[in-house]
């Protein structure tokens, strides 16, 4: 280095390769691009991707400092080699990217990909050193990179020789001298770095053949999207995605060619249900929100919904940080009614927390005990079942962060807090106005046994029973309540038996089976037979895996019974449906033939 100039300096050289507006034909660079972008959504990635700025595809992590820069090359039958324009071009503009002041604090990393292959030796083409370098390119030896660096040096030599000539024939551009000594006296330890950046992508197949992997690789992908995309769709999703990457690399502020995960999640909240396009309304609405000077209770619920609506999807996980931001705010502003703080906590420990059935929860409560205790702090004033059954489920959410030790508060509060619920629901149920409120009592109270079972407060077969004398109340208690929906309590407690049967813990299932059996006639005679084989068909799915023998002939049993009750014109898809469990239930079993 000099002391007349920084690498920096050496921008004078470098070519305006944008051509935004000019329709070049690459739509197999719209195809990489989309590809790319793909791949950084399903596997977690956090980059800036730009269409044609820079380089074909350039890929910027902002958080961990680094770039890629990635040249496409598409042709029929050409191959390549160190005497190829379009190598020595490419390496010419990946070394005035490498020198680039934007970039210089970045760790870069710079790809010349190709369908085709290197080309063979022939005169003084190096091919056979491009072959060498290309295989050994992850763990380059000291005696290569010599080799790999002298050969990139004088292409780079010769670029800027004819930049320095064609720029400043008179000799004269102060700025273009100092940018020349600055490069004439680069160390050759930055050389070594510049090389070792360089990647190469050889395919060797045709460009049909590249066409159609890249299309295909995409479509595994959107089938890989945390989104609750339908099979048939994927095509549908493929062609709005690759549409946005064509509209994107058209705009003329390069900066505005930007993809990003978070307007891949916009573009696929539009395409997708009623409740994703009016979450999408509230997300583009709320999602640059810092401030709430005015309380209006009409936005807190809309922000409270779309709230709901994230934390219910797990492919909206990454949009969690905006809504609890904003529940703050309003759980902190000094207009919020007291009940409306409480749905903020409730929301905001949902978000943080986002518990998963399928492994142990991970994410910590740390920092929110104030907000939990001051959830907790007025428990009495709990009476609609709705704040209950929250209250139930918080206390449950805190108890499970507490034994992983998520959470920073002691065991006996939380088990203090277990006994005020179960005497507020006690107080309740003497005062309950009809049997339809005291039946929704019973079920939170026998759930609230069933919960302490599973985080182990309690004894546990005392936790079992007590539930199921909740539970039998309900039965007795039914013909006087009419409007209470037995079938959601059927399908709550199968849901737990599912997971029982899941982690292969079916011993415990007997008891609650046997209820959930016991209801189903009450089922039947409220909502008809459709809703009961329904309830037998979802049952016998849940034990079709099942590695247990009981677990087995439940499973059959169950379709059986579905297959009885549906068997009429009107319900022939579930006959059906049942009728293809029983098969497959052979067949787990290798009973094929019956």
């Amino acid at each position: 280095m000099t002391n007349k100039g920084h690498i920096s300096k050496l921008h004078p050289f470098a070519k305006d390769t944008d051509a935004p507006d000019v329709n070049k034909g690459f739509k197999y660079q719209e195809l990489k691009t989309l590809e790319v972008w793909l791949y950084n959504k399903v596997y977690g990635i956090d980059e800036h991707i730009y269409c044609d700025f820079e380089e074909d595809i350039f890929q910027r992590d902002l958080k961990n400092y680094k770039s890629t820069f990635k040249q496409l090359k598409l042709y029929s039958s050409k191959n390549f080699s160190f005497s190829s324009e379009e190598i020595t071009k490419s390496l010419a503009h990946f070394f005035m990217l490498f020198v680039k002041g934007e970039y210089l604090m970045d760790e870069p990393l710079f790809i010349f990909e190709t369908n085709t292959s290197i080309a063979g030796r022939k005169g003084d083409n190096d091919a056979d050193l491009l072959a060498e370098w290309a295989s050994n390119q992850d763990n380059l030896s000291d005696e290569l990179v010599v080799k790999c660096t002298s050969k990139l040096k004088s292409i780079i030599d010769r670029y800027i020789k004819e930049q320095y000539e064609k720029i400043d024939k008179a000799g004269k551009n102060t700025e273009l001298l100092i940018a020349k000594e600055v490069y004439d006296n680069l160390p050759n330890e930055t050389w070594k770095v510049f090389t070792k950046s360089i990647r190469w992508v050889f395919a060797g197949i045709s460009s049909e053949t590249a066409i159609e992997i890249s299309v295909q690789n995409s479509l595994d992908l959107i089938s890989q999207l945390p989104f609750p995309i339908r099979k048939d769709e994927y095509s549908l999703v493929f062609d709005r995605l690759r549409g946005i990457v064509g509209d994107k690399s058209m705009q003329s502020d390069p900066y505005n060619r930007v993809l990003t995960n978070e307007l891949l999640d916009i573009q696929l909240l539009r395409l997708g249900s009623k409740d994703d396009k009016i979450y999408l309304e509230s997300y583009e609405l709320w999602k640059d929100v810092k401030e709430i000077p005015n309380f209006i209770i009409g936005e807190f619920y809309q922000v409270l919904f779309a709230a709901k609506h994230c934390r219910r999807n797990s492919y909206l996980v990454d949009h969690s940080e905006v809504w609890i931001e904003l529940l703050m705010i309003y759980f902190n502003h000094a207009d919020t009614l007291r009940k409306l703080k409480r749905e903020a906590v409730y929301e905001i420990v949902w978000l943080t927390f986002r518990p998963s059935v399928s492994e142990a929860p991970k994410n910590s409560l740390k920092g929110l005990e104030g907000l939990v205790k001051d959830y907790f702090s007025d428990f009495g004033k709990f009476e609609d079942l709705a704040s209950l059954e929250d209250a139930l489920n918080l206390l449950t959410v805190i108890a499970t962060s507490q034994k992983f030790k998520l959470i920073d508060i002691e065991e006996e509060q939380i088990k203090e807090w277990f006994k005020l619920f179960n005497s507020l629901v006690d107080a309740c149920k003497s005062t309950a106005p009809d049997s339809n409120f005291y039946c929704g009592l019973l079920e939170l109270e026998g759930f609230s046994y069933l919960n302490k079972k599973s985080i182990g407060i309690g004894i546990e077969k005392d936790n079992i029973k007590k539930a199921l004398l909740c539970f039998n109340e309900i039965i007795i208690e039914l013909p006087k309540a009419p409007q209470y929906p037995i079938s959601q309590l059927g399908k709550r407690i199968d849901a737990i038996i599912e997971l029982y049967v899941r982690f292969g813990i079916e011993d415990e299932t007997v008891k609650l089976e046997k209820y959930s059996e016991d209801i189903l006639s009450h089922v039947q005679e409220r909502e008809g037979d459709f809703s009961a084989a329904k309830r037998y068909t979802e049952k016998g799915w849940n034990y079709l895996h099942s590695t247990n023998p009981d677990g087995i002939l439940k499973a059959l049993d169950y379709f059986h019974k579905a297959k009885d009750l549906y068997q009429n014109k009107a319900t022939y898809e579930g006959f059906v449906l049942a009728v293809m469990g029983i098969s497959q239930l052979y067949a787990a079993i290798g009973m094929n033939l019956a």
